[in-house]
């Protein structure tokens, strides 16, 4: 079920690849780095990305068993990428969050899959953790004005990602990849006029694949409007 209903988005939305070939090739020819490492990144990048759409997909067609399993792919291949970073790229930021994303994916997992809802994992309850989150963030780390943001809007993201109000969620989800798509082209850009003319990969990929769920969230927009 899983690989079929990857293959019926695919075949539905298959312009979002395109962004993946046209991202490699300005990669591949403008960033001199370790390329097994790059392609590994962008894989989980992309997979991470795609699965978040996949989820929006059968969320918004009510196919809520399907949809969440997705939810939770997207935060499993999330939270393998903040192990990596943290591991060997010493970006500790991401992977504190991965305990509330994970209390989100399993709220979605076990509310329509097994018909069992956690009323612990609750929006109050995770803004409590996120809370307690930040404060080690600030404990642990450096101050550091970015990581910072992006510490707060990871709270804001999965405060309301343990929703079950499908409509809610999708247009929280929407002004969320709205603000990361943004941020993402001017901090690319930032990079690209300050580094000699070329891209740097990480922040270019994120850029292209995240404006890829922007475009997927606009194209469901009609169809909450009308719910």
């Amino acid at each position: 079920m899983f690989i079929k209903e990857l293959k019926t988005f695919s075949r539905d939305n298959w312009r979002v690849y395109l962004l993946l070939i046209i991202a490699s090739v300005i990669i591949y020819f403008t960033w001199k780095w370790n390329l097994t490492e790059i392609l590994f990144l962008f894989l989980l990048n992309f997979l991470w990305n795609l699965f978040v759409m996949v989820a929006m997909w059968n969320y918004q067609a009510k196919n809520n068993k399907i949809g969440s399993i997705y939810h939770l792919a997207c935060t499993l291949t999330f939270t393998v990428m903040s192990i990596y970073w943290a591991l060997f790229l010493d970006q500790f930021q991401y992977i504190l969050w991965q305990i509330t994303y994970l209390i989100a994916a399993i709220k979605a997992i076990t509310y329509y899959n097994l018909n069992k809802d956690i009323k612990l994992f609750n929006a109050a309850t995770v803004w409590v953790i996120n809370v307690i989150l930040i404060w080690l963030f600030l404990y642990l780390f450096k101050f550091d004005l970015y990581a910072t943001i992006q510490a707060i809007w990871f709270s804001l993201v999965t405060t309301w990602l343990v929703s079950t109000n499908d409509r809610f969620r999708f247009f929280m989800s929407l002004f969320w990849v709205f603000f990361i798509t943004t941020g993402s082209f001017l901090i690319t850009w930032d990079l690209y006029m300050n580094n000699n003319g070329e891209w740097l990969w990480i922040s270019l990929w994120y850029f292209l694949l995240t404006m890829s769920v922007l475009i997927y969230h606009i194209k469901l927009l009609p169809k909450y409007l009308k719910k």
